[in-house]
């Protein structure tokens, strides 16, 4: 999740405010094809039971990722479907999930084809630029000695936060490209990756609140629909503003890495 995720959802947030006013003005406005069709979608949801849905949300999310399919639409579904706590949960363990995967297919029986399919593509060089930039390219070699789990952890962490490459791509760069373990990759990758996964999963919930729906929240005394949009909107541009402030510092510590 990189610039374009944070451009892309800082744009979602701040149109949520005037769909919410509009929302308020007009509550029959709201009943739009796009509610009917997240109701449907939440019906689904709900059919494969409370411990199902979510779990097979997340299959389907690890999936994508894996197959270097653009999540974001799917981080944003969640939001609508399941609320903006169970939302992040379900994606953050979906992209987790193939994150790893990819890491780990990039080393094994899937290395010729990513090769045949990335290699020597504009996006395949940048990712490797960028790995030797951070002080993680190369591949190792035959006397290479892999990086402690600390080591491996900050520079995984690091890439994640800064907005250098897009999600999908890092997994399979880091595994063709580098020696880190699976372990400290996998760890670095979930904590990396949770700040941006909670900002797009607000933006989704509150985009389904202004459409009228619960966005997975509990029904009941919760805040009426319109509040419950504005405040998850204003909550994701926070996010969305400290992400860029992160994002700036993993970039200069990135390159610190490289001159030191």
């Amino acid at each position: 999740m990189a610039a374009t995720a944070t451009t892309a959802s800082a744009l979602l947030a701040l149109a949520l405010l005037p769909v919410a006013a509009a929302a308020a003005a007009d509550p029959a406005a709201a009943a739009t094809p796009l509610s009917t069709f997240l109701a449907s979608l939440e019906g689904a949801v709900a059919s494969a039971g409370p411990v199902g849905g979510p779990l097979l949300y997340a299959a389907a999310y690890a999936g994508a990722v894996t197959a270097l399919v653009p999540a974001s639409p799917l981080t944003l579904l969640a939001g609508a479907l399941f609320g903006p706590v169970l939302g992040t949960a379900v994606v953050s363990a979906g992209a987790t999930a193939g994150a790893a995967a990819a890491f780990s297919l990039a080393r094994g029986a899937a290395a010729p084809a990513l090769q045949a399919r990335l290699g020597g593509t504009p996006a395949w060089d940048k990712a490797a630029a960028v790995l030797r930039a951070a002080g993680g390219g190369g591949g190792g070699g035959a006397g290479a000695e892999a990086p402690s789990f600390g080591a491996a952890f900050r520079l995984v962490a690091l890439l994640r936060l800064s907005p250098a490459l897009p999600f999908s791509l890092l997994n399979y760069a880091l595994g063709a490209l580098t020696d880190l373990p699976l372990a400290p990759y996998t760890l670095a990758t979930w904590l990396g990756a949770l700040p941006a996964t909670a900002a797009y999963v607000a933006a989704g919930a509150a985009g389904r609140a202004a459409l009228g729906g619960e966005g997975g929240g509990a029904g009941g005394g919760g805040p009426a629909p319109t509040s419950k949009a504005a405040l998850l909107a204003v909550g994701a541009l926070a996010t969305i503003a400290l992400l860029k402030v992160v994002g700036d510092a993993a970039s200069a510590a990135i390159g610190g890495d490289k001159e030191s």
